[in-house]
């Protein structure tokens, strides 16, 4: 857990410098293959050393994912309908925890 969310902090400032270099779209969906390596290698890991690594993996696709996705929301939403589509992006995560 703590190497999850070390990696979530380290990683999170970098997702605004990145989705502005190399296009929002394009680090979000590499942040979602990042994700499920990570996830993945989760499931296959046979030593207490291998999730650790396989966790900071998750963390840097999960520190990706979540500014950019609301980086490409903001940018593609009517300004009217920002308020509501935050809120239909967002309600999921909520129920989900």
């Amino acid at each position: 857990m703590t190497s999850y969310l070390l990696s979530l902090a380290i990683f999170i400032p970098a997702s605004g410098w990145t989705a502005d270099r190399f296009g929002a779209r394009t680090v979000f969906r590499a942040a979602i293959a990042v994700f499920m390596v990570g996830s993945i290698a989760c499931a296959v890991s046979t030593s207490l050393g291998h999730f650790v690594v396989a966790r900071i993996l998750q963390g840097m696709g999960g520190a990706m994912m979540t500014p950019v996705g609301r980086l490409i929301l903001i940018r593609s939403v009517d300004k009217g309908a920002l308020v509501d589509a935050m809120a239909f992006v967002t309600m999921p995560a909520l129920v989900a925890r």
